[in-house]
């Protein structure tokens, strides 16, 4: 019976050791379109729109709980964080 438990008991540390993805709410903002295309998140939680397109890109929000988030700038090659203090249902142009 030891012998199970032991490796059981590694194996659930291991898990509650794993501190997860450095920011699981990454967006790559591609040729004319995003992905994942809809994402839920968190309250207080920041998005990571990064770029890996060759065409000029921008994000706006479209439409969502006022105050809407801040839009980027147009750009082709970097990195865009918002981070949404509202819960809602955010729209962003394509």
């Amino acid at each position: 019976m030891r012998w199970l438990i032991l490796p059981l008991a590694l194996a659930l540390v291991t898990a509650c050791s794993d501190p997860g993805p450095v920011n699981p709410y990454l967006v790559y903002v591609l040729d004319d379109y995003f992905s994942p295309s809809r994402s839920t998140i968190k309250i207080d939680s920041t998005v990571t729109f990064q770029w890996s397109g060759v065409n000029p890109h921008n994000v706006t929000y479209t439409a969502g709980p006022l105050p809407l988030p801040a839009n980027s700038s147009t750009l082709t090659g970097g990195e865009f964080q918002t981070t949404f203090t509202i819960v809602g249902t955010y729209d962003t142009s394509r």
